[in-house]
């Protein structure tokens, strides 16, 4: 089963090392360094932050969450085109 990751840290730690070494039926791809828009779920959580973490107004880390929650509910991935955004100005 190849796994395919980004270049995180944690993924070539020394305790992920020891675990494939136990579960070889597990191979890492990993994607280019610095290439963010190879990932598509990249393009997603960039969507994210700028429609709903930055410049946000919560007054606290509840509200922030329950924003980044409905803007999880109404994002659908289309294929071919990333995602789509339904009115998310309005709903969050």
């Amino acid at each position: 089963m190849v796994l395919i990751l980004d270049n995180y840290g944690i993924h070539k730690s020394r305790e992920t090392r020891r675990w494939l070494a136990e579960n070889p039926k597990f191979e890492l791809l990993f994607q280019p360094t610095y290439r963010p828009w190879v990932n598509v779920i990249e393009r997603l959580w960039k969507t994210r932050h700028d429609t709903v973490t930055r410049n946000h107004r919560c007054r606290s880390m509840f509200d922030l969450c329950q924003s980044v929650a409905r803007f999880l509910e109404l994002v659908q991935p289309f294929p071919g085109n990333g995602h789509a955004v339904a009115h998310l100005g309005s709903a969050i």
